[in-house]
């Protein structure tokens, strides 16, 4: 049961038990609870944990997940804005995760990599935490992006006119050359001007 024998019964004491210990959550159990001996546990090491209690091993931390300390209950979700990159699970958050890089986001805690902003859109100043309604933002009219992940998108060169091809389009789809006797000496306009 719950005791073990510390002292046999004898001729003037009777016999002496105590409660066995408990390997908490965080460790596991080295040696097992015996008749005549209590259970013995053992942190679990740095990249493993272990959440239940009187367990004979610890498990390993999840692929994106870290845990720099012994004797841990739980393993470590990078926070949104940064992904689990490919350091050792013992390593400490600043070695574990990274930054996403330019024109990428994650919104969500625990992840292997971050989001390029789509077509048609481009990469805000937002934190990198935010959600993709605000880390993108669709282009601005007269301009187009037809590359996934970028800061920017592209305005229509001098002579040309952003027409009503959607955001995500090329730049041979995007921009319209001006029509004979009109001119455009800007970048980025939805329309042409007429010669005098």
């Amino acid at each position: 049961g719950q005791q073990y024998e510390t002292k046999a019964p004898g001729g003037f004491h009777d016999r002496v038990c105590a409660s066995h210990d408990t390997c908490e959550a965080g460790e596991k159990v080295l040696r097992a609870a015996g008749t005549h001996h209590d259970r013995e546990c053992m942190s679990c090491d740095a990249g493993r944990f272990q959440d239940a209690e009187n367990q004979i091993s610890c498990k390993p931390c999840a692929s994106s997940t870290y845990q720099p300390h012994t004797h841990s209950p739980a393993c470590i979700q990078c926070a949104n804005g940064k992904f689990r990159n490919g350091q050792a699970a013992t390593s400490n958050e600043v070695d574990a995760c990274s930054a996403c890089p330019v024109g990428q986001y994650q919104d969500a805690a625990g992840k292997l990599g971050c989001i390029k902003c789509t077509v048609g859109k481009f990469r805000t100043i937002a934190a990198a935490g935010e959600s993709e309604a605000t880390a993108c933002s669709a282009c601005p009219t007269g301009q187009f992006q037809d590359e996934e992940g970028m800061i920017m998108c592209i305005k229509c060169g001098a002579g040309k006119l952003r027409n009503d091809a959607v955001a995500s389009s090329s730049e041979a789809a995007a921009c319209t050359d001006c029509a004979v006797g009109r001119y455009q000496d800007g970048e980025g306009m939805v329309d042409c001007i007429n010669c005098a």
